[in-house]
């Protein structure tokens, strides 16, 4: 905890874990496999400061929220993916270069706010992939030499790879047909389709498809159900927020939520959704 916060270092490797510990630091070289925690990395090279390449590193709730706020960043590689990860990431940076980001800050409200008053940006690829992805997000004009793209929020097609298991599972983005959020590669969700809603658009996919069939995306909305684990595993996962389960009691959930226990598919109050049979959901009492 706290372990590196407002340190000026010129690289970081393997180093820091720990809930804020990275805050408010200027690293002027690279964090690599470093910052693994929750606000591991907020603030980091703000004000002015900056940091060259991330790998890996600042993975946790919030982790690299307000990161080069009014500063600069480099690379951005498979890193700053969890919930609120990259909200306000950039911002205000005006002429200082936002570098390439790839395969990062994937989570819930992930990007809110993200770029936003900076002058140019690298290409952004495969990141900001979730609900809430591209909110207020401006795309500014590339001028970066690294590439031309700009931030885009372009849906994958509706892709049909096969049913009930086998070598394609779990599904990627937009991939059906899934059964079960298990199915679904990470955090992705199986968009149940059935009945009535047989040929409703999949949120987070472009395409039309009316089979009934049920794809794997992003999670619709925080009010959508979802399966993060059981019997607090993975730990990273648990206490459990609004809307996800698999919860055994009320000490799994967050704060002061509660355990909603149910029979086979019972609509969770105040919760989207069918989600998997027999789980259990965290939910809002009052609901």
């Amino acid at each position: 905890r706290h372990s590196c916060s407002n340190a000026n270092i010129d690289h970081v490797v393997n180093s820091c874990k720990g809930i804020r510990s990275c805050v408010f630091a200027n690293i002027g070289g690279e964090a690599v496999s470093s910052c693994q925690h929750s606000d591991s990395c907020n603030n980091i090279a703000s004000g002015g400061g900056k940091i060259e390449n991330i790998f890996e590193s600042c993975n946790g709730w919030r982790s690299c929220a307000s990161m080069a706020r009014g500063g600069h960043v480099g690379n951005v590689t498979n890193s700053c993916s969890d919930d609120d990860s990259c909200r306000n990431f950039g911002r205000d940076g005006g002429e200082n270069c936002v570098g390439n980001i790839v395969g990062s800050c994937n989570g819930l409200n992930s990007c809110e706010d993200a770029f936003e008053n900076v002058d140019t940006t690298g290409p952004l690829t495969d990141c900001c992939n979730t609900f809430r992805e591209c909110k207020n997000i401006e795309s500014p004009p590339s001028q970066c030499a690294s590439g031309s793209d700009t931030l885009t929020c372009d849906e994958p097609s509706l892709e049909w790879v096969g049913n009930n298991g086998g070598p394609a599972f779990p599904l990627g983005r937009c991939q059906g047909d899934c059964d079960k959020d298990t199915d679904c590669q990470g955090d992705l969700v199986c968009f149940n389709r059935d009945g009535d809603t047989a040929d409703a658009p999949v949120p987070g996919c472009s395409g039309y498809d009316d089979t009934g069939d049920d794809f794997c995306t992003v999670r619709p909305s925080e009010t959508y159900l979802a399966y993060m684990g059981n019997s607090g595993v993975p730990a990273d996962k648990f206490p459990l927020k609004l809307c996800e389960g698999d919860c055994d009691d009320d000490s799994e959930c967050d704060g002061e939520l509660v355990c909603f226990n149910r029979n086979g598919r019972t609509p969770v109050p105040g919760c989207e959704g069918a989600g998997m049979r027999g789980k259990d959901y965290c939910h809002n009492d009052a609901d």
